[in-house]
């Protein structure tokens, strides 16, 4: 049996958009096991999400263990126990990627013991992020669920690289409103150009929001975490949000 524990996120800090994220102390957990028979793939899901997570191979991911593997072995069962909520900016479909990738590689090796595995996952954990920014298309969401922490993330060339910033503790209150926000539908709402003036605006309030996290100034955050980027136009979809 495998076992993987992999946190919530919050990403967009502010006005770090698509370059900002930071793991929080909130966990989606998820053992893959053999069945002893060869039916198909088969999923259990517990907690947030366990009414509309798909149960057969549509799930997230064995669509990642197809991808990677080509096919999806008979004979296996994940079950899913999730804290973190869905469709709800918290990166829920970020742990199902990582797990989805973390499970393929199990199986390449034949190690559903865990003998060999963590071993080989951490001599290769740039690439399994590589890998989960592919699938992502973004990867301020997956950074900090593999690495932890307070996460910038950029591409050098055709490179993904990412930086940890260290901070001092900080208690998070999530808000999530009752309903689905996929990111597909929050990705619709925004503008194909932004203007010099926004730009710059989002460039100042980055720097100012890594800066209070950095130094624990909560004054300074709640100055700081200003966007003229994204949040305008994602604010009409959520149902009671005030602009």
């Amino acid at each position: 049996m495998i076992k993987v524990q992999i946190p919530a996120t919050t990403a967009n800090l502010g006005a770090g958009f698509d370059c900002m994220g930071m793991a929080l102390d909130l966990w989606n957990t998820f053992e893959l096991r053999a069945t002893g028979t060869n039916a198909p793939i088969r999923f259990q899901n517990f907690g947030e999400g366990a009414n509309i997570l798909p149960s057969d191979e549509s799930n997230l991911i064995a669509q990642i263990i197809r991808e990677k593997l080509g096919e999806i072995p008979g004979g296996l069962e994940v079950q899913s126990h999730n804290d973190v909520p869905c469709a709800s900016g918290l990166g829920s479909s970020s742990t199902a990627t990582l797990a989805g990738l973390v499970f393929a590689k199990a199986l390449s090796l034949q190690d559903l013991g865990g003998g060999t595995l963590a071993g080989a996952l951490m001599d290769r954990l740039p690439e399994v992020l590589g890998e989960a920014v592919e699938v992502e298309g973004h990867g301020d969401n997956v950074a900090p669920a593999v690495l932890g922490g307070l996460q910038i993330v950029y591409t050098s060339g055709r490179e993904f690289m990412t930086r940890t910033v260290a901070i001092p503790p900080i208690r998070v209150v999530v808000c999530v409103p009752d309903f689905l926000y996929l990111t597909s539908q929050a990705r619709a709402a925004l503008p194909k150009t932004v203007t010099h003036k926004d730009a710059v605006f989002n460039i100042g309030r980055a720097m100012l929001t890594i800066e209070a996290l950095r130094t624990g100034d909560e004054a300074l955050l709640a100055d700081a975490m200003q966007d003229r980027l994204h949040e305008n136009f994602r604010l009409p979809d959520i149902p009671g949000a005030i602009p």
